[in-house]
């Protein structure tokens, strides 16, 4: 993989950690709810998804990999950082549930 790649990565894998964001930080107030198949509901966390994705992860995966890795990650590195990440995502939607849409 070479650089220009793994900066394309990231394109597509900040939706999906915003994705991953979004779930963990609706999760409990999706169950609670209990209607899970809700149009509404698939529509924001949608939005949430770019929003999350495109707002704070795509800004940040760019800007610590050109200023920070300066290099090609071989595979197995790259797919250790970037569980690493969807795990940090992950852990931050637990711990502040829908932060992000609470902001103007």
């Amino acid at each position: 993989m070479n650089r220009y790649i793994q900066l394309a990565l990231w394109i597509v894998l900040a939706p999906i950690f915003g994705a991953i964001q979004a779930l963990a930080s609706f999760s409990l107030i999706m169950l609670s709810s209990g209607d899970l198949g809700s149009h509404d509901l698939r529509r924001v966390l949608l939005g949430l998804t770019f929003i999350y994705g495109g707002g704070w992860f795509l800004p940040a995966l760019v800007a610590s990999d050109l200023a920070m890795l300066r290099r090609t990650l071989p595979g197995s590195e790259f797919g250790r950082y970037v569980s690493l990440i969807a795990m940090t995502a992950l852990v931050i939607g637990f711990l502040m549930p829908g932060m992000m849409t609470m902001l103007p």
